[in-house]
């Protein structure tokens, strides 16, 4: 996703120095970084598709700095269903 400077937004909340950086154009975020202890959690999301009105991101990466070294995982999504009947049995507690 290629993009101007001019044309992102780049937030630093007070809350654990969270950052954060998105499109003013679209308003998505592209990516978000939250330093804890000593670890940092990044999400970069890559590839946005809007699904019924809803911007979801089809693929994105995570990624975990730890002081033995850093380790990503890469998530991609087949298929995306908004809004379907969900039985309550599926919520039930297991034995």
């Amino acid at each position: 996703m290629a993009t101007s400077r001019r044309n992102v937004l780049a937030l630093r909340t007070d809350y654990s120095a969270t950052r954060i950086r998105g499109l003013l154009t679209t308003g998505c975020v592209i990516t978000f970084l939250i330093p804890y202890n000593c670890y940092t959690f990044r999400t970069e999301n890559k590839k946005m598709k809007e699904v019924d009105g809803v911007l979801i991101s089809f693929e994105f990466t995570q990624r975990l700095e730890m002081p033995q070294g850093a380790f990503f995982a890469e998530f991609k999504v087949k298929d995306a269903k908004l809004n379907q009947p969900i039985d309550d049995d599926v919520f039930a507690m297991p034995n």
